[in-house]
């Protein structure tokens, strides 16, 4: 969440408490914002919908999985944005999400590999619907941070693979911003150092560490690929609708 937020991204507010319960210590628990209250008045004034997807994406067989979570009128955007994937039609598409912090979005998404995402298997998340488009949010980031080496593109999902052509070069220019502006190791291992001072030393701590360590240096040596797309074969066929999801 904190790398979403320092992205620029809307993300929820978290901390950390150690638990006990009648002298029983019960471990580290995750203290989160409130999505439908406290978030929503914080980043929206009240203003517009939250949508929660789970499972969930702009296909109609899928739209129907969308959870409203507040009460404001909706703006039927789920079946505009619908629409203009089955028409191919971008510049719609472009008018109906906040295309810059999508693009943002998106490139964390792939940046930190967060496996249960939008980009990569369209479940935890949120998306804001208002007059100025959607925009998305991140939710239950997990699994992720585990594999430094993997995809450097996710297109499991319809809006990424429907804006794969138009905006590949506007994707890696926005990863290599993140890489520079974002992905700061020294200040990430710290923040993992105080965890791991309050929880411990183990296999994950370990393994997201050579993440952090490693991850920057893999992206980049693909991003400096003239087709670094072609890094994982099926980034082109995600962005075809005749090969359906082949991440799935």
């Amino acid at each position: 969440f904190k790398l979403f937020q320092d992205a620029g991204i809307p993300a929820p507010l978290c901390n950390y408490a150690n638990v006990t319960v009648n002298g029983e210590n019960l471990g580290t628990f995750i203290n989160i914002e409130d999505m439908k209250t406290d978030f929503f008045e914080r980043e929206f004034d009240g203003k517009g919908n939250l949508y929660e997807g789970t499972y969930s994406d702009f296909a109609h067989k899928l739209t129907g999985t969308f959870e409203k979570k507040t009460k404001n009128p909706g703006l039927g955007y789920i079946d505009k944005v619908t629409a203009a994937i089955d028409q191919n039609n971008i510049d719609e598409l472009e008018r109906l999400i906040d295309i810059d912090k999508f693009i943002t979005f998106w490139a964390m998404e792939s940046l930190i590999n967060l496996g249960d995402g939008y980009s990569s298997d369209i479940v935890n998340y949120y998306f804001h619907e208002s007059a100025n488009g959607l925009i998305f949010i991140p939710w239950g980031p997990d699994p992720g941070i585990d594999n430094p080496k993997s995809r450097v593109i996710l297109l499991s999902a319809e809006i990424p693979r429907a804006l794969f052509h138009r905006y590949l070069e506007a994707y890696r220019e926005e990863l290599y911003r993140l890489l520079d502006s974002v992905w700061n190791k020294g200040s990430i291992l710290e923040y993992i150092g105080m965890l791991v001072d309050s929880v411990g030393m183990n296999q994950h701590s370990l393994r997201v560490i050579r993440f952090v360590m490693e991850r920057e240096e893999f992206l980049r040596s693909k991003l400096a690929r003239k087709n670094f797309a072609r890094t994982s074969t099926s980034a082109y066929h995600n962005a075809d609708p005749h090969y359906g999801n082949c991440n799935k």
